[in-house]
């Protein structure tokens, strides 16, 4: 009789952790994939603040474009424009 009891549970045990293994060998990949995809989100949330700060930054130029004369000015001397009469001095480094 014990021993039959002692086969029963066993039966049961072994029966419970192929279920456990089963539960395990389905959820594991989607909770993998579950993990991939959080890290995407993370990655994809700050490449969204990356350019919102450049947004920003990008506003706050154009705005110094319409209000500021020498803003104007220094930005195309910076590309090389230069106004009529004006005479435009490049400087090069020597090379070793």
């Amino acid at each position: 009789m014990d021993l039959l009891r002692y086969t029963i549970k066993s039966m049961w045990f072994f029966i419970a952790a192929i279920i456990f293994a089963g539960l395990v060998g389905l959820f594991l990949p989607q909770m993998n994939k579950h993990q991939s995809y959080q890290e995407s989100i993370t990655e994809l949330e700050t490449e969204i603040k990356d350019g919102e700060e450049s947004l920003k930054q990008l506003h706050v130029k154009q705005e110094r474009f319409r209000t500021e004369k020498r803003f104007v000015e220094h930005v195309a001397h910076e590309v090389g424009m230069v106004k009529p009469g004006e005479i435009l001095f490049k400087i090069q480094e020597p090379s070793n």
